[in-house]
Order: C-alpha cells, then structure tokens, then sequence
C-alpha cells in the first residue's frame, strides 16, 4: 500500500510542478504583452504631445487647422 501511495503522491506533484511551469509561462507572456501596450501608450502620449508642440511637423495637420481645432476645443 505504501508503495502504491508514494507512486499516486509522485504522480500528482509532477502534475503540480508541469501545472506551475505553464502558469509560470503564460505570467511571463501576459507581463510582457503588458508591457508592450504601456510602452505602445507611451509613444501616442509623446506623439500627442509632439503635435501639440509643433503641429507644423505633421503633414495631417496644418498649423491653421491646428488653431482652429484648439478654438473648437476651448469652446465645448
């Protein structure tokens, strides 16, 4: 019987230790996928705050239609 015991027991802590691997490894993929989203929102934060400084840059927008856009703004 005890035998049989120490095989079951052997048997359910591999399944825990392969179970904490997997689980390890998806925590390392979501931390990075949250990482890259920071790091994403991060660049349109200072892209944002570039055409704010100088929207004469940025071929989308004129400098005029700049001003017009922040007149429409400060008006809401």
């Amino acid at each position: 019987m005890d035998e049989k015991l120490c095989k079951a027991y052997l048997k359910i802590l591999a399944y825990y230790r392969q179970q904490d691997e997997i689980l390890e490894i998806q925590a390392k993929e979501s931390l990075e996928k949250l990482q890259k989203e920071f790091d994403k929102q991060k660049e349109e934060q200072r892209k944002l705050e570039m055409m704010r400084e100088h929207p004469e840059w940025f071929e989308t927008t004129s400098p005029k239609e700049y001003g017009m856009k922040l007149l429409k703004r400060k008006g809401k």
